[in-house]
């Protein structure tokens, strides 16, 4: 069952970054004629992913029994 739900969200996280990323470049390149808005604010968005992630406590390790 644990699998199952890990598969379900890890295909609907990609189908909306899918779907999210080329729509949200799309919108800027309308309004500004221009790429570069739309990859600054993917590379913006990317960034604060990796930050989130690199400030995530590490669980500690638990000792095996004897």
């Amino acid at each position: 069952m644990a699998l199952a739900a890990t598969a379900a969200l890890y295909f609907t996280v990609g189908e909306v970054g899918g779907f999210a990323g080329p729509s949200l470049v799309g919108a800027f390149v309308s309004v500004t004629g221009s790429f570069t808005l739309g990859v600054a604010s993917l590379s913006v968005v990317t960034f604060g992913a990796a930050l989130a992630a690199w400030r995530m406590p590490v669980p500690a390790e638990q000792e095996s029994p004897p």
